[in-house]
């Protein structure tokens, strides 16, 4: 059986129709309510250089695009967003400006080399638990590596509050060694549904 690349529980978009508000908030706020980007791009990042001049930078839940123009502003990348949840992403254009350095996918249909992978806070909420009919971060991450090469930059920021350990059993899936792995990273904004969350920065170079 082919397993779909789709949002599910909450996230599958069925069960609630998003307002741009609703997509924001999804897509993180800090508690004073600013939609803020993510800084990948500092001094705890042993590849920033490699970062900055990328040729194309693939973010796996991009959602409305909370991290778009601060890749644009500080990379000479192109940007491909991938989100397969629909009432996310048909906010996008309403948040990004249209731009020819921009991409935005439903799906893992790539058809470029992929310099740097990017997922804030998307494989927390994906896990090894998803249903037997739908990808998860093991199959995702193989789909994924078909466009990435020796020496593509991975960064994640995530949590372990609703699947413990999955972080480990990833890495031993694809025998990862993160170069950074900073656990309670204080460069990361407090959210203001989940604050007491301990986000953990991962920075891998592809072997």
């Amino acid at each position: 059986m082919k397993k779909k690349f789709e949002p599910w529980g909450r996230w599958n978009g069925t069960s609630k129709i998003f307002t741009l508000d609703d997509a924001k908030f999804y897509t993180y706020l800090t508690d004073e309510g600013e939609h803020i980007p993510t800084p990948i791009i500092n001094d705890d990042n042993p590849f920033n250089d490699e970062i900055i001049n990328s040729n194309n930078i693939l973010e796996i839940g991009c959602g409305v695009g909370r991290n778009v123009q601060y890749l644009l502003d500080n990379t000479n990348s192109n940007y491909i967003g991938v989100d397969p949840n629909r009432e996310m992403t048909k906010w996008f254009w309403d948040v990004v400006d249209k731009n020819s350095r921009v991409k935005l996918l439903n799906n893992l249909n790539l058809d470029t080399e992929i310099d740097v992978v990017l997922s804030i806070l998307t494989f927390e909420h994906i896990g090894y638990r998803t249903p037997n009919n739908i990808m998860d971060i093991r199959d995702i991450t193989f789909e994924i590596m078909k466009y990435t090469h020796t020496g593509t930059i991975w960064v994640l920021v995530e949590h372990e509050v609703e699947e413990p350990g999955w972080i480990d059993r990833w890495c031993g899936d694809f025998n990862i060694n993160p170069d950074v792995r900073i656990k309670n990273w204080s460069r990361f904004p407090e959210l203001n549904h989940r604050p007491n969350s301990n986000y953990d920065f991962i920075v891998w170079k592809q072997k």
